[in-house]
């Protein structure tokens, strides 16, 4: 019997076989066959360590998340010391709640998080030629971390404008890894039919505040625990978008960093229904926001200990809820 279902599902399905254009396999049926096989990486990935085999598939796909969570508290406690904090602190980048629910529902935010943390890791350091393969790497598992990329053309276009001193990434080192999108955006429009980005965002995107409000008015008054639960979130977004904003202007974090971050949360209200009906949608959206905005506020040498043993916390609590109950 054929049968749709939530992302995970659709990841297996690739992984059983990336290199097939047939939609239906083993009773699963790719919905947006030319959105799914937008992120290749992660089931190209379990394809290869499972032979396509499809138990092994199903264990393949959780191993490999497993890896990308150890290999986030290493980068975490990387980039916090970066920031110049204990390494300690990068528990406030690997407890970020879309990585729990990735691990719960078998998506791509661990690997692109692992990826886009590199990236940014070789960036402070100034490596910049692995710093593209990995930001490359990055958008080819999940296109949203581009949005790095997109703030760091806007700030070399800022500094040549006014004519400043850069001493920033080079240019291409955010240019490339959207050209090796663009390259296959048209490798799947040749293959399927139908460019992605026309055949997915309009679900995600659309006109400002009418998905939120549509799922506020669902979620007030609360009828069930999950609606509950939904404010919370809200709620807690709320407070973590003013704390990074209020700890823009003495952060030591790269100015490409925060002009991502920026975009991030200027995306938010752009966020349809579809996104905002669940935990499951808006969390994994936000989580480049939440990830870009810890390491603002971790660079921020005046934000004081227990306002990040607070994220940490909270980021702690979200995550075994999310974990415990996806």
């Amino acid at each position: 019997m054929d049968s749709y279902g939530f992302d995970g599902i659709m990841f297996y399905r690739i992984a059983l076989d990336p290199f097939t254009t047939q939609r239906t396999l083993e009773g699963i049926t790719l919905d947006l066959p030319a959105f799914r096989f937008q992120r290749i990486v992660y089931p190209l990935l379990v394809h290869t360590a499972s032979d396509g085999e499809p138990s092994a598939v199903a264990w393949a796909l959780i191993a490999w998340n497993l890896a990308g969570m150890a290999a986030l508290g290493a980068l975490g406690a990387l980039l916090a010391i970066s920031s110049g904090r204990a390494a300690l602190w990068g528990l406030t980048l690997a407890l970020a709640p879309a990585f729990a629910i990735s691990l719960g529902l078998d998506t791509a935010e661990v690997l692109a998080a692992c990826f886009l943390f590199a990236g940014l890791l070789l960036i402070r350091n100034r490596r910049f030629g692995w710093a593209t393969v990995a930001l490359s790497v990055a958008a080819l598992t999940r296109e949203t971390t581009l949005i790095v990329c997109v703030g760091g053309v806007m700030v070399w276009l800022w500094h040549r404008a006014r004519r400043a001193p850069d001493r920033g990434p080079p240019l291409w080192t955010f240019v490339v890894p959207g050209c090796v999108q663009g390259v296959w955006q048209v490798f799947l429009w040749n293959r399927l039919g139908k460019v992605r980005m026309l055949t997915g965002r309009a679900i995600d995107f659309g006109f400002p505040l009418r998905g939120f409000l549509r799922a506020f008015h669902q979620w007030l008054p609360p009828g069930s625990a999950l609606d509950v639960f939904h404010l919370m979130l809200v709620f807690v977004i709320v407070v973590f978008l003013i704390t990074v904003a209020q700890s823009m202007r003495g952060s030591s974090a790269p100015a490409h960093e925060k002009a991502a971050w920026a975009l991030t949360a200027l995306m938010i209200p752009f966020f349809q229904f579809a996104v905002w009906f669940h935990h499951w949608g808006f969390m994994r959206a936000l989580s480049e926001m939440i990830a870009l905005g810890t390491l603002i506020v971790l660079g921020n040498e005046k934000a004081p200990a227990h306002r990040l043993w607070f994220w940490v916390a909270v980021w702690a609590s979200i995550a075994t809820q999310l974990a415990l109950y996806p």
